[in-house]
């Protein structure tokens, strides 16, 4: 999907082909201008296909700050186990942020994933009009990631809410499949 001038407003078409992708490895989406709006909803969209990706590359599309951090943040919790490498290169990303970005991937254990951040331009301009839909995406994103423990915990019946903060999500999907097999 690489300069196909995927503009924000064609992104919702293209996030609703992919969240029906149950079998994606590598995305590769660069060279468009998606925008913050539009890399958190194609974010959302790969959270939706449930797909084990490997690569995202987002490179090049006027992410800044607020798309990034969509990126980094489902890219540490929903694939954390499969992710090998995250391109947000050749974007509007602040230096600011860009230290914000590398804690998040640092913080997931993911600090070889992400690819080398120097050829951004910190004086590119955000679209403003676009910070509330970011916001509400990763808002969506992070729900959705707890509604997925939810559904967990009540497969393989864990009460403590202070367990399943504990235990690996792969994990428990693991153990929850068992358990539905068993029955």
């Amino acid at each position: 999907l690489s300069a196909n001038d995927i503009l924000r407003e064609g992104v919702d078409s293209v996030a609703e082909g992919i969240a029906k992708m149950k079998k994606l490895k590598v995305l590769k989406i660069t060279d468009n201008e998606l925008g913050d709006a539009g890399v958190a909803k194609i974010c959302v969209a790969l959270q939706t296909s449930a797909a084990k990706l490997e690569e995202l590359d987002v490179s090049c599309n006027e992410i800044s700050k607020s798309g990034a951090e969509a990126v980094s943040k489902f890219a540490a919790t929903s694939l954390k186990s499969t992710i090998k490498k995250v391109n947000l290169d050749q974007n509007w990303i602040q230096e600011d942020a860009i230290e914000s970005i590398q804690k998040i991937f640092a913080d997931a254990g993911l600090d070889s994933v992400l690819q080398s951040l120097e050829d951004n331009d910190p004086d590119g301009e955000p679209d403003e009009d676009e910070a509330d839909e970011v916001a509400n995406l990763i808002a969506k994103l992070m729900v959705s990631r707890v509604e997925e423990k939810r559904r967990y915990r009540y497969l393989i019946g864990i009460k403590s809410t202070n367990m399943v903060e504990e235990v690996d999500v792969s994990v428990i999907a693991c153990q929850s499949q068992k358990r539905i097999i068993e029955y």
